[in-house]
């Protein structure tokens, strides 16, 4: 890589830090762990006298290796063992003198030169679990949980606020492409035994970043939430059934919409990201004690046909969203949803037109979970008129 790509990598893990510092107020410090400690080398040194960089950060600045290796990782996050190892060994070129500080991070520089924003992405979720393993808690007395999936749904969750973005191709679009097209089941013990816990956790970033937006002091229960035994169940508990209820709904419209600001939200173009409606409706039907996996989302569809439904909702708890949403010329549109209290929920779409007087061309009725812990169950009447 050139010199001038060096600094934006440089410079782009800054401004990662400091979204970083921010989630929780604390602080990045680093302490180098050395390999071969004892034989802090000249040549080393004067690697940095030359470039005009204080000795000392060869012990208080993390290091990142821009090379090429055989991992399939574009970027990964290394302590020690056998990595650490070899990088010291290519890097020593024979000498047996000369150490090797961790951790550290390593970048494949044809990864990067072929695509800066995927790598980006992936070297910001890196970073994050120095973050995850030291900078949040500092001293033995916290312990990283050992949910399978929340270690990696808030390393890509943080990747998603730090990452700068102008397309919508990259690692973390592919996930939300994969939450898109899963959405009435991501958590469904089918769908975990068939991708693997990692699939499924990262895939949960898009969830955490609408919890962070939505819930008050989100960023800070996401982050507490690294060291509870159920981490899930800390993020429910902390945020209340209206919050929860919001961030889902959040989610759904996003699924729908696909319309974020932010473009780590998008799904990938690059992958099949159809958003799977669980029923098309054409005149009277209904569903019976439907079982719902933890915040799975069901969009059914509505197709109008000079005709209006009357739609009628049950469900066992107040964890049971639904949202009435009309269709116009590719716009989608919130027209009502279910308040947190009403155990029935009844819409009728004939009550609803669009802002200049004509009638929608269809409507979605989405019910989703917003439980991150249990499962629901609900009941759906579509009455056509």
């Amino acid at each position: 890589i050139t010199g001038q790509q060096a600094k934006n990598i440089a410079d782009a893990l800054e401004y990662a830090r400091y979204d970083y510092d921010k989630l929780y107020n604390r602080y990045y410090s680093f302490e180098a762990d050395f390999y071969n400690a004892g034989n802090i080398t000249n040549s080393q040194l004067a690697v940095y006298a030359r470039e005009g960089i204080d000795p000392k950060y060869l012990k208080s600045a993390m290091q990142v290796y821009v090379v090429d290796y055989t991992d399939k990782a574009s970027s990964k996050y290394i302590v020690a063992g056998d990595q650490l190892v070899n990088i010291y060994n290519k890097f020593r070129a024979g000498n047996p003198e000369g150490s090797v500080p961790g951790p550290y991070l390593i970048i494949r520089a044809s990864d990067y030169n072929k695509n800066k924003e995927r790598t980006m992405q992936i070297v910001n979720r890196e970073l994050f679990r120095y973050y995850q393993y030291n900078t949040y808690c500092p001293d033995s007395s916290c312990i990283i949980n050992d949910d399978p999936f929340y270690f990696d749904a808030t390393a890509s969750f943080a990747s998603s606020i730090a990452t700068e973005k102008y397309t919508y191709k990259g690692l973390l679009n592919e996930y939300s492409a994969f939450a898109r097209s899963h959405a009435g089941d991501l958590l469904s013990d089918q769908l975990i035994a068939k991708y693997g816990d990692r699939e499924i956790g990262n895939s949960l970033y898009l969830y955490l970043y609408y919890y962070a937006k939505a819930v008050p002091d989100g960023n800070k229960r996401i982050v507490e939430a690294i060291y509870k035994e159920k981490p899930f169940n800390h993020l429910e508990t902390k945020a209340g059934s209206k919050y929860l209820a919001e961030v889902l709904q959040n989610v759904a419209l996003q699924h729908l919409k696909q319309n974020d600001e932010n473009a780590n939200m998008i799904a990938s173009p690059d992958v099949t990201t159809k958003l799977v409606a669980t029923d098309t409706f054409d005149g009277t039907s209904n569903v019976d004690n439907q079982i719902v996996e933890r915040l799975a989302i069901h969009y059914f569809v509505l197709n109008r046909n000079d005709h209006d439904y009357k739609v009628e909702l049950g469900r066992n708890n107040d964890n049971i969203i639904c949202l009435l949403i009309g269709v116009k010329d590719g716009n989608y549109t919130l027209l009502a949803k279910a308040s947190v209290s009403d155990i029935n929920v009844q819409f009728n779409t004939g009550n609803y037109q669009t802002g200049d007087g004509t009638p929608f061309e269809q409507f979605y009725i989405i019910v989703g979970n917003s439980s991150i812990v249990n499962r629901n169950v609900f009941s759906l009447d579509i009455i056509e008129y």
